[in-house]
């Protein structure tokens, strides 16, 4: 019963890099498919890493990066395909919403941004959040 238990979270906490898999498999017949090729990148950049197994986490900043490079890049087709496997992100009014509730809950001052940040960094919400419009919204309410 353990090891089903250990096994169960072991398959959990890789599992969009299973779906990857998955999808490059599936996607494996077709000639000169764009999403087949992002993808054997991202996979190739999964197999940099000494666990056969990365974390949600280390494949999902893996995605953003290389979103950003299209993004600077201007290919916005690849941008569409890797935004398919990143979750959605919060809206700028959720995270102020959301940013407030946690500085009225730990009573944080106008001097504890770096705290608030370090806080939203590790929360369980990190991968929908943008930083960047988090640290502006941070300077705006602790500035309050």
């Amino acid at each position: 019963m353990i090891f089903f238990y250990f096994l169960n979270f072991k398959i959990k906490m890789n599992t969009l890099q299973i779906k990857l898999q998955e999808v490059l498999s599936n996607l494996a017949k077709e000639k000169n498919n764009q999403t087949k090729e992002l993808l054997k990148v991202v996979i190739a950049e999964l197999s940099r890493y000494p666990s056969k197994e990365v974390p949600d986490e280390e494949v999902l900043r893996i995605i953003k990066k290389m979103k950003a490079n299209a993004i600077e890049c201007g290919n916005l087709h690849e941008v569409a395909i890797l935004d398919h496997y990143l979750p959605q992100m919060m809206s700028e009014e959720e995270l102020k919403i959301y940013i407030k509730n946690i500085i009225d809950k730990f009573e944080f001052g106008a001097k504890d941004m770096g705290k608030v940040m370090q806080y939203l960094k590790q929360d369980e919400k990190a991968n929908v959040i943008d930083n960047k419009i988090a640290s502006k919204i941070v300077k705006e309410l602790l500035s309050k």
